[in-house]
């Protein structure tokens, strides 16, 4: 595999996103805070000799939604969207906070198999933006590794992850972002 063909329009693309904060619908305890997280994902293609070349087309973000973090713990978004927390997080249905999982084309030569490369766990941090953090890890793809391009050149990825939540966790929109790559084998 060379790292040649790398598509300008992709390569090296980071997002950030800011969103504004959720009280959660009324909220009278003044520890219950939601939280929104936005993840969303840099996209990164690798050629190989004598294949087309490979991309990938961002097609929606990974959101964990908003959440209250009361005693903190986890939030998991599965691959197919679902959103499950542990120990103290408390997620809050809100309509303009969905969880989602990232979900992103893959397209290139027909029937041709490829790697997914994402991040490994303790590379990725969310930030507030007033130096309150939360990390994000586990990252979960599907499907798992290696895809195979359709009779079409195409497949759907759908990438989940856990978000770690603290006790007390400083209220605020937080974001950040991953790079995804992925080679043809």
């Amino acid at each position: 595999m060379r790292r040649s063909g790398w598509d300008p329009r992709l390569a090296g693309r980071s997002f950030r996103v800011q969103h504004p904060i959720h009280a959660g619908g009324g909220a009278t305890r003044p520890t219950s805070v939601a939280l929104r997280v936005t993840l969303l994902v840099a996209l990164l293609a690798v050629t190989h000799a004598g294949y087309a070349q490979l991309s990938v087309t961002m097609v929606s973000d990974l959101g964990f939604g908003a959440l209250v973090p009361n005693s903190g713990g986890t939030v998991v978004i599965t691959p197919l969207g679902e959103r499950r927390a542990t120990g103290g997080v408390q997620p809050l249905a809100c309509s303009s906070s969905l969880p989602s999982a990232a979900v992103f084309t893959v397209t290139g030569d027909t029937g041709a198999t490829y790697s997914i490369m994402l991040p490994a766990d303790g590379t990725v941090s969310l930030s507030d933006g007033h130096n309150h953090t939360m990390s994000v890890d586990t990252f979960t793809p599907l499907p798992s590794p290696p895809g195979q391009l359709s009779s079409g050149g195409t497949q759907t990825v759908k990438v989940g992850a856990t978000l770690h939540v603290s006790q007390g966790q400083a209220v605020g929109a937080y974001g950040g972002s991953f790079d995804v790559t992925v080679a043809y084998n």
